[in-house]
């Protein structure tokens, strides 16, 4: 069960308001004791002027003491008890002398402080008054009496009390507007958060490249959207490798089991002894074994983005494995009318795993099949040349037509029309000069390929070093590149995995092998091109065609 608890702008709101009610209070309390304090100092002062005024009219030399009787004495009088002071004047027994002002009895305690607030009974109602008490001191220093002076501050506490009030209304009515206003800022600030919100909810497994594509600050929800986008992208790469997944298992699973199906179909045509039997399931058993294996391969091929894929090394007789693919795939070959011919040395043997190499053979074979012209012929042949092995896998099928795709397998073209060249002819001469010293002075000269020597030929190559990206593994290589330079009619491509050397140095041997090989004699031919190879000027110019030629649309 999910607990219960405030959204997020409620919560915002709630803090605020709780913040801005503290602020407020701690306002309204200073503001509450400066005034007091301000209009309690006022008082004071008024109380310490009229004791001044009063003590200049005592006639401190008589026994007892009393007001100097005069003009002074009447106006001082008059203006006191108009302005609401009381005056009272004691002898030092504290008995009452004189009198004038309004009228007020003071407590019996009233000598143990100079200045005191009490709620005098005055013409019968009790009002509050601030009383200044002090004694009466001769020059000699003999207290001869002691003088009251008191003010009413009635009139202070109403504002006070009025102040009190006003706070007391207009802090909540702050606060209830501090919270429409925050909670309005409040939604006005999530509003981008229920944008995000919307657009994933709007989200299918069809449309995962959409992004959010926020253009904001760099604040926290800039970094939400920017963070969203790059999920999103992992989501639709995953998804992505899913259906490559579903894909390759089913390309792969496709070929084995239609030959088992053809191989099953041929034991049930007639009637066999237990002998042929045993013979054919002794056949198919492999088989079964190695779909076994496949499968198990297909469900780590999720795992080929961070980790290896398995690899079992161990020494394989290739001969002996293209007669069994043969052998194999022969009911394929037979449902469209095609021979399949096997020329094979012996005893060609290679390091490398068993099953990556018989499904990398069973693709090419099924691949011959699948694009042959009906009725045909499929070569197989196999060759050892200068220390490295060579399969051939031909058909005399027609080249399927040029188009652009994401990756190896997939059936639908990203696009299918004439792709035009944005390349003008003096522009693309340079690229195709550029990559002809590839193969002269670059990085697959004999210098860099063990005395494998390309220039004879008419190359415009690249050399490359891909990176793995994961620690202690070996780079890959590759060796890439069309001829002749002028007027392409092949390309060609060659990657080497984790040999942790460059292009030019693991990958270019392997096109020399492949031209110097009696197999491509006449390919060979094509590429080998009158005063290929020949510089002049030393300046990255070659004899031959003086104009380049870019490539047609579509491509070389």
């Amino acid at each position: 069960m999910r607990s219960r608890r405030l959204g997020v702008r409620t919560a915002l709101t709630a803090w605020y308001l709780a913040v801005l009610g503290l602020v407020i209070a701690a306002f309204s309390a200073a503001l509450y004791w400066d005034q007091e304090q301000t209009l309690s100092a006022q008082v004071d002062r008024s109380l310490a002027g009229a004791s001044g005024q009063v003590l200049a009219l005592i006639d401190k030399h008589v026994d007892p003491i009393k007001f100097v009787e005069g003009d002074a004495y009447r106006h001082a009088t008059n203006h006191l008890t108009q302005t609401g002071y009381a005056v009272l004047l004691f002898d030092p027994e504290r008995r009452l002398l004189a009198r004038f002002g309004r009228a007020l009895q003071l407590p019996a305690d009233m000598g143990a402080a100079s200045l005191a607030t009490i709620d005098a009974n005055v013409d019968g109602v009790e009002e509050p008054r601030r009383v200044s008490w002090q004694p009466v001191v001769r020059h000699d220093g003999v207290t001869v009496g002691y003088l009251a002076v008191a003010q009413s501050v009635e009139s202070i506490e109403q504002a006070l009390h009025g102040l009190l009030l006003t706070l007391a209304w207009a802090a909540p009515a702050a606060l209830g507007l501090a919270g429409l206003a925050g909670y309005g800022l409040a939604r006005l600030a999530m509003r981008p958060v229920d944008r995000m919100t919307q657009f994933v909810r709007s989200l299918g497994a069809s449309d995962l490249q959409r992004r959010l594509n926020d253009r904001g600050p760099d604040d926290e929800l800039g970094r939400l959207a920017t963070t969203l986008d790059e999920m999103l992208a992992r989501l639709e790469a995953s998804f992505a490798r899913e259906r490559r997944f579903v894909a390759d298992a089913a390309h792969e699973l496709r070929t084995p089991l239609t030959a088992l199906k053809s191989r099953l179909d041929v034991v049930r045509q007639r009637e066999r002894d237990a002998e042929a039997y045993r013979t054919a399931f002794d056949t198919i058993e492999p088989e079964v074994e190695r779909l076994i294996r496949l499968v198990r391969d297909l469900l780590l091929l999720a795992r080929l983005e961070t980790a290896h894929a398995p690899w079992e090394e161990m020494p394989v007789d290739l001969s002996q494995l293209c007669e069994r693919i043969v052998e194999q795939m022969e009911p394929l070959a037979r449902e469209r009318r095609l021979a399949i011919a096997l020329d094979i040395e012996p005893g060609l043997t290679v390091s490398g795993s068993f099953d990556h190499l018989l499904r990398a053979l069973i693709n090419l074979l099924d691949n011959a099949i699948k694009y042959a012209q009906s009725p045909g012929r499929i070569l197989i042949e196999g060759r050892r040349t200068n220390g490295n092995i060579c399969l051939r896998v031909a058909n005399d099928g027609q080249s399927p037509d040029a188009t652009l795709i994401e990756r190896v397998g997939d059936e639908t073209p990203i696009r299918d029309e004439p792709m035009a060249l944005p390349i003008s002819a003096a522009a693309w001469s340079l690229v195709v000069d550029a990559m002809r010293d590839v193969t002269l002075v670059g990085t697959a000269d004999p210098g860099h390929t063990h005395g494998a020597d390309l220039t004879p030929f008419d190359l415009a190559t690249k050399t490359g070093t891909p990176q793995q990206g994961r620690e202690g593994d070996p780079d890959h290589s590759w060796f890439v590149g069309f001829f002749p330079s002028r007027a392409p009619r092949y390309v060609f491509a060659v990657f080497l995995e984790r040999t942790g050397r460059h292009g030019g140095d693991a990958a270019a041997p392997l096109l020399l092998d492949l031209l110097n090989d009696p197999a491509f004699a006449e390919i060979a031919a094509i590429a080998r091109r009158d005063g290929a190879g020949v510089r002049r000027d030393g300046a990255g110019a070659h004899a031959g065609e003086s104009d380049a030629t870019p490539p047609r649309e579509g491509g070389p």
